[in-house]
């Protein structure tokens, strides 16, 4: 390929733009810095069939003494800029600490040239760039990726094709497979598809307010729920999202069209980043958070690269959201320094892999792996809402074997924390209210005698029907205080097979996302079902149609079994040992 084109000259970071890297570095926790660093933009030409264009990108390079060296190359790539925000979080704290950054836009975004067709072109533009990189006089001969979210999908697609040359990763909060997390409820879309597209289609709108880039974006976020409750509400989504965007997100539209992800639509170009999980075999860092919209799939990358023992795997989950996981850079700077840099550092050859954050207790555990050796712990519901290590066997007892809940598609449950890409609301959140809704059923235990330790997914095994084949069901598990509070700890949710006849009284395995909470003695552990979670996925209409393109509603009576009867519906927790 032909060498790059500048754009501009070479720049070297001035007095006030070390001022602000120097201020920004007090709270990443990271050592000071080594050097100054220059910035150079530059253009990567691609062709993608009949079409060339150019990604945009700037090349942070650290100003060394004769006698020193880089100490490796760094590649980031995303759709959300490379302004002071971003790199001031992926490029400027390497660059002043011996490592040169390759920062781009992902096409169509950022003076990059192209269509922006997220999910589906970063494998194919990933390999452009590595190989522009490997023609560069200034290439170092390997790289590491870094960067969170979309930065951590266009990692595996990178990963995709095992380059040989990259040595490291850095995967924070990020996804494999985005039309999964867009749908991976059997077509209940989520509705963070929608807030991230407004953010993500505005990011560059012209105004004065809010600016454009990573502050319109966060402004986005801030009043999506007031600006986007007509497309929440709708009962047709797709005509909601026509509105919204016009030809401005064509991917949400092709969610709308294609709600079952068994459809050839979604072929090799949405799945291939999750072929890294299969290929890849070098040191990656995992980042997530507890109540992390990617958490499931977070979990899924350790689990897949364990299995193939995969030398140098590291996890790290703590109580975070999607925006708020804390000391991401100084994680990122000693994995780099371990796995890239030419100056290894001394590294505690029995130090754990794995290291979590356990919530009721507030402590940092260290672990071989995860999930931890654990036992089942079964509690069965019961009459009176309640949860109960024993179950009603006793055909004489007077207690009713079942209990129903109502759902009503015009006044879908609401929704109290939980993992959501809105900036308020979310993460462990009081959920008392949701005990007093007519349409959600809790189960409740006594006070606990001891402590219990839950470490892995809970899981749940139901014995249920409805009047209505078309239902989804929301699933949590929550810990109440011995003031009655309730706070949410982890969940699931199902859009549950319409195919079986609604008076079939069939068993229904349902799995809650990963958690590690420590219920302290004198709390209650509590089960919570309901027929919606309406912040975070579109509701059922309960027709046949696509739920997607719904012209009309229908409410569901829902009835959970608990008695001999009609079965033993119960949660069953991975516990740790006393």
């Amino acid at each position: 390929m032909a060498p790059p084109t500048l754009t501009a000259t070479k720049q070297t970071r001035g007095h006030r733009d070390t001022l602000f890297d120097q201020l920004a570095a007090r709270s990443t926790k990271i050592p000071a810095e080594r050097n100054n660093y220059t910035v150079q933009p530059v253009r990567i030409p691609v062709q993608d069939e009949d079409v060339e264009f150019e990604l945009a990108a700037d090349l942070y390079q650290p100003v060394l003494d004769d006698n020193q060296g880089y100490l490796g190359t760094v590649l980031a790539f995303g759709p959300y800029g490379r302004g002071v925000v971003f790199s001031g979080m992926l490029a400027r704290p390497y660059a002043a600490r011996g490592y040169q950054v390759l920062l781009v836009s992902c096409r169509g975004t950022y003076r990059s040239g192209g269509v922006f067709e997220p999910f589906v072109t970063e494998a194919h533009d990933g390999r452009a760039i590595v190989a522009w990189m490997r023609e560069q006089a200034w290439y170092t001969g390997s790289f590491a990726m870094v960067g969170p979210s979309y930065m951590t999908y266009t990692q595996w697609a990178v990963l995709s094709d095992n380059p040989p040359d990259m040595v490291a990763s850095v995967a924070a909060v990020g996804p494999h497979d985005f039309s999964r997390f867009c749908l991976g409820t059997g077509g209940a879309m989520t509705l963070d598809t929608i807030r991230w597209s407004d953010s993500v289609t505005s990011q560059e709108d012209p105004g004065w307010f809010p600016p454009r880039g990573p502050l319109r974006m966060v402004w986005q976020m801030l009043t999506a729920d007031h600006r986007l409750k007509y497309v929440y509400e709708s009962v047709s989504m797709i005509e909601a999202a026509e509105r919204k965007f016009g030809d401005r997100a064509p991917w949400v539209l092709e969610f709308c069209r294609h709600p079952d992800l068994s459809d050839p639509h979604y072929d090799e170009r949405w799945r291939r980043p999750t072929r890294a999980l299969e290929v890849a075999n070098i040191p990656i860092l995992l980042m997530a958070g507890w109540h992390d919209i990617f958490l499931d799939q977070t979990i899924e990358q350790y689990r897949m690269l364990r299995e193939r023992k995969v030398k140098g795997i590291a996890l790290v989950v703590g109580p975070w959201q999607h925006t708020t996981v804390e000391d991401a850079e100084k994680e990122t700077f000693f994995w780099l320094e371990r796995h890239l840099s030419k100056v290894k550092p001394s590294v505690d050859p029995n130090e754990l892999p794995v290291r979590v954050f356990v919530g009721g207790v507030k402590e940092w555990h260290r672990l071989l792996q995860w999930p931890p050796a654990t036992k089942p712990l079964e509690l069965y519901l019961r009459s009176g809402d309640q949860l109960s290590e024993t179950k009603c066997t006793d055909e004489s007892e007077e207690e009713p074997a079942s209990s129903s809940f109502t759902f009503d598609p015009a006044d879908p449950t609401p929704t109290y924390g939980g993992a959501w890409l809105g900036m308020s609301g979310g993460g462990s959140v009081v959920d008392t209210p949701l005990a007093a809704r007519p349409d959600v059923l809790t189960f409740t235990t006594k006070p606990l005698y001891k402590d219990t330790e839950v470490m892995g997914a809970p899981s749940l095994e139901l014995f249920r029907e409805s009047d209505n084949p078309h239902v989804d069901i929301f699933f949590r598990l929550s810990e109440v205080d011995a003031k009655g509070v309730s706070r949410n700890i982890t969940e699931g949710y199902r859009r549950l097979d319409s195919k079986r006849r609604p008076e079939d009284i069939l068993p229904v395995t349902l799995v809650m996302k990963d958690c590690a909470h420590a219920f302290k003695k004198g709390t209650c552990i509590r089960l919570v079902l309901a027929g919606a979670s309406s912040r975070i996925y579109h509701r059922n209409p309960g027709t046949s149609e696509n739920g997607l393109m719904a012209s009309s509603l229908r409410s569901a009576v829902h009835t959970i079994h608990h008695g001999k009867k009609g079965g033993f519906s119960r949660i069953i927790l991975p516990v740790t040992s006393d």
